[in-house]
């Protein structure tokens, strides 16, 4: 799963890449950026993290397969009507939410009629990537992980075809033409992303299409909203939904006070926060999605110990990708910055606002990883209400922080906002849950955290002895040259990484075992 995904951000990345090519960062980019924001918000509120823990945990303790198929169609279909009249809503409500959004954009002429536009493009996108996320609870909890784990990387694939293409052809014809052309091909993009999954879900007699026949031979959509497993369903989405809505409410007041720094912070923060959610999707997503079933059913089945032994498991690997990925995005943010984004009309100066605006995010991401794995063992033991109830507590702070952080360092003091409050809410969930008898640390995780923290001092090390500025000065010299040393750097003080966190760990002893009886008997 952590293959797929990362396939899916290295294309997030090149879908980037592409974007700062043609649009920089700019009016129509921080247009494009509050339009797409809009159905995002929704569906990070809604459809995403919320619905897929809720309905993952009551999926995986059904045990009838006729019975999981029935409540799979009901959710479904009740999904798509409630989600479509929320696009609707979007489409005809588009302009009072953008002056909700980002209110300072009508003092600039024609930026919030663009927004505007693009916002009711955007409306049926929240409707597809719902689907793909339902889609991708059934698959997880059938045994599925790699292929729902592709259904981003079908999104990004097209996105990136029919977007480029479409700016490309319409490049005549000024910015605003091609970021319309950019913006549909987002929204087929999330179309993809749903179709992707269909043949797996047909394959395990899932199929969408019959799903809509089934509810409507069953009684209608009346007896699927009386569905005992749908209301339970609905009952644990509520807290989630609240702690999400924390999250939201932060990037919300992050949107209104980026929108009135200097033009362009709003995309700074953007691709700054794309490289963060790099390693983010790739560790923390994958690691959280994958743990979620195991640790419900361990619970579930009361297999105590068991369920200890996943969650300290889950923690260590994340703390290990986590930490290493913080101190690898630190060390190296102005090189990665100027080679994936610095082409077209992204320029150095937006080089050097982004790259700050990682180095404060990057500090956030260990807490992100940690909590994501917190809250799947807080949905297994059916107390996720503490979640929301932490993080929405943490909203207040958040934006004092971020209000503060805004008038003495601009969009930087924003994303030192989200670090805190990250770290904050990591802490504060782990208390608890230690507070409430469950272990989170063992030798092995200490062991780990050791190595780990060497290796963090040797990356951190690159930075104090000028490496970085050596690859920047080297771009001046050939940007080829520059890209592989880049790579080639990034990648040996990786594995550098790797090899002293991972060292100390059961699981690399156990790995390294696996590999010498192989290769003797080869041998």
């Amino acid at each position: 799963m952590g293959g797929a995904v990362f396939l899916s951000r290295l294309l997030g990345l090149v879908r980037e890449q592409v974007f700062a090519y043609f649009f920089g960062a700019g009016l129509v980019t921080d247009a494009y950026l509050v339009a797409y924001r809009i159905p995002n918000l929704l569906r990070d509120l809604f459809a995403e993290g919320a619905l897929s823990s809720a309905f993952v945990t009551v999926f995986s303790r059904e045990s009838d397969p006729e019975r999981r198929r029935s409540m799979a169609a009901r959710v479904l279909v009740a999904l798509c009507l409630i989600v479509g009249f929320v696009c609707l809503g979007i489409f005809f409500l588009s302009e009072p939410l953008v002056h909700l959004m980002a209110p300072d954009f009508a003092a600039i002429p024609g930026k919030l009629e663009l927004t505007v536009s693009l916002t009711r493009i955007f409306s049926p996108f929240l409707l597809f990537v719902a689907a793909a996320a339902f889609s991708m609870g059934v698959l997880n909890t059938l045994g599925y992980f790699f292929v729902p784990a592709l259904g981003p990387a079908a999104f990004n694939a097209v996105s990136i075809l029919v977007g480029s293409s479409a700016a490309y052809f319409l490049r005549a014809q000024g910015l605003e033409s091609m970021i319309w052309g950019f913006t549909v091909g987002s929204v087929l993009g999330g179309l993809c992303q749903w179709l992707f999954q269909w043949p797996w879900l047909v394959r395990e007699g899932y199929n969408p299409l019959v799903a809509f026949r089934h509810v409507v031979a069953s009684g209608g959509l009346g007896a699927s909203l009386r569905d005992p497993s749908l209301r339970r369903i609905g009952w644990l989405m509520t807290p989630s939904v609240l702690a999400v809505a924390a999250v939201q409410i932060n990037v919300f007041v992050n949107t209104i006070l980026a929108s009135s720094l200097t033009e362009g912070s709003v995309s700074w923060l953007s691709f700054a926060y794309r490289l963060l959610y790099f390693p983010l999707g790739v560790f923390g997503v994958a690691l959280s999605t994958a743990a979620l079933p195991s640790l419900s059913l361990l619970r579930h089945e009361g297999r105590h110990e068991d369920f200890e032994q996943t969650l300290c498991k889950a923690l260590r690997l994340t703390l290990i990708l986590g930490l290493g990925s913080a101190a690898g995005l630190i060390a190296f943010r102005m090189p990665l910055v100027s080679l994936l984004f610095e082409h077209g009309r992204f320029t150095h100066s937006d080089t050097v606002q982004t790259a700050l605006a990682l180095t404060a995010f990057a500090l956030a991401l260990p807490a992100l990883n940690t909590t994501k794995i917190f809250v799947q063992a807080y949905h297994a033991i059916d107390k996720v209400w503490i979640c929301s109830t932490v993080s929405l507590v943490l909203v207040v702070l958040h934006y004092f922080v971020a209000v503060w952080g805004a008038q003495h360092y601009g969009h930087v003091g924003l994303a030192l906002a989200t670090a805190l409050t990250s770290l904050v809410n990591t802490v504060v969930l782990a208390t608890i849950l230690k507070l409430r008898g469950h272990r989170l640390l063992d030798f092995e995780t200490v062991k780990v955290l050791i190595g780990a923290l060497l290796g963090v001092l040797l990356l951190l090390g690159l930075e104090l002895l000028g490496f970085a500025d050596a690859l920047m000065a080297l771009r001046e010299t050939s940007k080829t040259l520059f890209a592989i040393a880049t790579l080639s750097s990034v990648g040996f003080f990786g594995l550098c990484y790797l090899f002293l966190a991972a060292l100390p760990s059961r699981e690399s002893r156990q790995w390294f075992q696996r590999l010498t009886r192989r290769l003797r008997g080869r041998v």
